[in-house]
């Protein structure tokens, strides 16, 4: 029983700790040597100016879509080769209206009349589009002016077939979701550059993300581009890589309830998504979803199965001061998680408790959705209000 017990933990401990140390010695190592994907030379406008198509799938924009438009007009980058693509998924205000007054600056308008999920609506949008590189984003993301300028640097060597930018989620009212959206972000980040940096980066971000057109495959009504079109792109020999200097701003979820559903929804779709696709990946690849997703997927059952084999490793062995010490040690983080629980409800946000409370409802939302894909219960619609 001891030794499941330390298997179990040490998953734990792996995912959270260990896989990133992993990846930073090894990338010290390897960059040392000068064998890491090196982005560092950069190409220069005069060199590479392909055509771009900007995509952006819409639900009820009215209030950002104008913005978002002209955002991207401002772009540090010639405007004869900026398509926008506006994919109007049932929208029933005036998304189309508002978008279809930039028509004569080269932006394209899909209305669907339904609600059809934003799968298909990329899917058509792809179609339509123009663009050697597509750029997927959402209506009320904001690009940095030189953000096509730098998503598409890498573009330039041919193995590259998929660029993420740097999204930074700015400031907002909930600060319990800031703050802990903001450390769990720099833990990402970290990891993120780490893994492009040793070309096993296989994730997404789908409000600021650039792929080859001819790379592109149809996505399921399941899927989500961010998490389906790298493992896609890398599946057909090509890298992914994390572009730290294209920097682009959302809000993070103003509740900790639509945090909460986000995380299970997303959870099914991408844990469905890549069980779809595992089978055709690099072994790498493969071990990089398994240290930094896959395991974090599963953290709460883990984290329970944890506690138990716990409480019943100090009833057989109860003067072992260690599994004490770990029981101890976990009762402490449920009872910070349950305090932050309680400042919630009183909208006082004091750290750690918190980030401890946070971290427990995204793990449960994670678990709750990779159940729901394990069922076939998968969402194939979304939008804000739901």
């Amino acid at each position: 029983m001891e030794v499941f017990f330390w298997c179990i933990f040490g998953l734990i401990i792996y995912a959270y700790l260990g896989y990133p140390l992993v990846l930073g010695v090894i990338h010290y190592i390897k960059c040392n040597l000068e064998i890491c994907c090196d982005l560092s030379k950069k190409t220069t406008l005069k060199d590479f100016l392909p055509r771009i198509s900007v995509i952006i799938a819409a639900y009820n924009e009215e209030k950002n879509i104008e913005n978002r438009i002209q955002n991207i007009l401002k772009q540090d980058y010639i405007l004869d080769n900026i398509e926008i693509i506006v994919a109007s998924d049932g929208s029933t205000d005036k998304t189309v209206e508002i978008a279809k007054k930039y028509e004569k600056h080269n932006v394209k308008v899909l209305d669907f009349r339904e609600n059809i999920g934003r799968a298909t609506v990329h899917n058509n949008a792809v179609d339509i589009a123009k663009g050697e590189i597509l750029i997927f984003t959402d209506a009320e993301t904001i690009f940095e002016k030189d953000f096509i300028k730098e998503i598409i640097a890498p573009f330039y060597k041919k193995d590259v077939g998929c660029a993420i930018g740097n999204l930074k989620y700015v400031s907002n009212t909930n600060k319990s979701v800031q703050i802990s959206e903001g450390i769990y972000f720099k833990f990402e980040k970290f990891i993120r550059k780490l893994e492009s940096d040793l070309c096993i980066l296989s994730t997404g971000t789908g409000a600021c993300m650039g792929v080859r057109k001819n790379l592109w495959e149809n996505l399921l009504p399941t899927d989500d581009v961010d998490f389906a079109t790298p493992l896609d792109v890398i599946r057909k020999g090509y890298k992914v890589i994390y572009v730290p200097t294209a920097i682009a701003y959302d809000l993070p979820f103003l509740s900790l309830k639509r945090e909460f559903f986000a995380r299970i929804r997303q959870t099914s779709k991408n844990f469905f998504g890549t069980l779809k696709r595992f089978k055709g990946l690099p072994f790498t690849i493969k071990l990089a979803l398994f240290s930094h997703k896959l395991i974090r997927w599963f953290t709460f059952p883990i984290l329970i199965l944890v506690l138990f084999l716990n409480i019943y490793l100090v009833t057989d062995y109860q003067k072992n001061l260690l599994y004490i010490t770990l029981l101890y040690g976990q009762f402490l983080f449920y009872l910070s998680a349950l305090i932050g629980l309680i400042l919630h409800i009183f909208s006082k946000y004091i750290f750690p408790f918190n980030f401890f409370y946070v971290f427990l409802i995204a793990t449960v939302g994670m678990f709750i959705g990779i159940l729901k894909s394990l069922f076939g219960i998968i969402p194939e619609k979304y939008n804000k209000e739901s």
